[in-house]
């Protein structure tokens, strides 16, 4: 999480395979508009109410980190450095 904070940027969408609470924390902080949870994995319910008290939408993938990333970029979606 401490990458998230020194890297992202405000506005971005943060894919992850983490599912603690503390994901949703640094994602407020950060400034993420949204978290998107890989493999199939599924926050608990303090997490979704937790996202629910700061308006942070949460998404779920069975597709792994690469194959969601990939699938994003294909779709214009672009990284941290804003290349096309």
């Amino acid at each position: 999480m401490e990458d998230v904070l020194a890297a992202v940027a405000k506005g971005a969408v943060l894919l992850t395979g983490l599912t603690s609470d503390d994901v949703i924390r640094t994602a407020r902080v950060a400034g993420v508009s949204a978290v998107v949870f890989v493999r199939g994995k599924q926050p608990s319910d303090s997490s979704v109410e937790l996202a629910r008290s700061f308006n942070l939408p949460l998404l779920m993938t069975s597709d792994s980190l690469f194959v969601a990333c990939g699938r994003l970029y294909m779709n214009g979606l672009r990284g941290l450095d804003g290349s096309w």
